[in-house]
């Protein structure tokens, strides 16, 4: 018998409403209606925006030299903290830290 734990399921509603929210550039909070089934959209752009904070605070190592080692660091810790979330939105919340960082 497995000891490992039971995959969390991909929080669907979460993860599209937030590749919606942030994925093109700028936020979008006209986009988040089209996603909000089981929470209304002032919730999801709530929590869209505590984890994009969370994301923000991730403790990078004083020994990283590049842009692209931050940025791996950052994806890496806030993934396994996070695997609500699908890898569409990861990809979204990343490349919105990367455009705002550059």
């Amino acid at each position: 018998m497995s000891s490992s734990q039971p995959a969390v399921p991909v929080d669907t509603e979460l993860s599209d409403a937030m590749a919606a929210y942030v994925g093109m550039g700028r936020d979008r909070p006209e986009a988040l209606a089209a996603h909000a089934v089981s929470r209304s959209p002032k919730e999801l752009r709530a929590l869209i925006d505590s984890l994009r904070s969370e994301l923000w605070r991730v403790p990078v190592d004083a020994r990283v030299t590049t842009v692209w080692e931050e940025w791996q660091l950052r994806r890496d810790v806030f993934a396994a903290q996070h695997p609500e979330l699908s890898e569409r939105a990861l990809n979204a919340l990343m490349m919105r830290y990367a455009w705002v960082n550059r």
